[in-house]
C-alpha cells in the first residue's frame, strides 16, 4: 500500500521516496526503526504548528488594522456591491474580502456564497506525544499514518481510517519505543 502511494505521488510530480529502516535513520538520525520497516519521505514536505501560525497571522493582521471579532460563528456568506456580507450568530459583518478557513465546514459556507468548494473529508485521528528530545526533522509516512515533530518536541501522529479512539487505541498508537 505504501509503495503504491509513493508511485502515485511521484506520478503527480512529488519527489517522494520509499525508505528502508537504514535509509530512514540516515536522514532522521534520532529515529529508531525495526529492521524490515519501510517509510515514505517527500523531500519538499514540511509542517507548521497550525495554532501557533494562526495566532501569529492574527497578530500581524491586527497590527495592520484588521479587526478580530471572536467568537462569531458564520452562518452564511453573500456577495454585495463592493464586498461581502457575513451573517453570524452575533450579527452581520461586512468586509471587502473573506477567506474561508473553516475546515470540513468550508464547503457549506462556500455554497451559501453561491460557489462550490468540493472537499474530500475522511475520518482520522491526530495524537500528540509529550515533549521529546529531537527525533524527527521532517514528515515521515507509513501505511495509513504520518509522523512529524513540532518545535516544542511533541510528536504528532496522524492516522487515517483508524479504529474507534479510546484508551486501547491510544496505547497502540504510543506503542513500545521501537515500534
Amino acid at each position: 500500500t505504501l509503495a503504491a502511494e509513493v508511485r502515485r505521488m511521484r506520478e503527480r510530480g512529488t519527489e517522494m521516496h520509499l525508505l528502508d529502516a537504514g535509509s530512514a535513520t540516515a536522514i532522521q538520525p534520532g529515529l529508531t526503526l525495526a529492521p524490515g520497516t519501510e517509510v515514505a519521505w517527500a523531500v519538499q514536505d514540511g509542517a507548521i504548528d497550525g495554532a501557533a501560525t494562526t495566532r501569529l497571522l492574527l497578530e500581524r493582521a491586527q497590527a495592520l488594522g484588521a479587526r478580530l471579532q471572536f467568537p462569531a460563528r458564520v452562518q452564511g456568506i453573500s456577495a454585495r456591491a463592493g464586498g461581502v456580507r457575513l451573517e453570524t450568530d452575533t450579527g452581520t459583518i461586512t468586509a471587502d474580502r473573506v477567506i474561508i478557513a473553516a475546515g470540513t465546514g468550508a464547503s457549506a459556507l462556500a455554497e451559501s456564497a453561491g460557489f462550490a468548494l468540493p472537499q474530500k473529508t475522511k475520518a482520522g485521528i491526530i495524537a500528540l506525544s509529550a515533549p521529546l528530545p529531537p527525533v524527527l526533522q521532517t514528515v515521515l509516512y507509513g501505511p495509513d499514518v504520518h509522523l512529524l515533530q513540532r518545535g516544542d518536541g511533541r510528536v504528532v501522529i496522524g492516522e487515517k481510517d483508524g479504529p474507534p479512539a479510546g484508551p486501547a487505541h491510544a496505547e497502540r498508537l504510543a506503542g513500545e519505543p521501537n515500534d
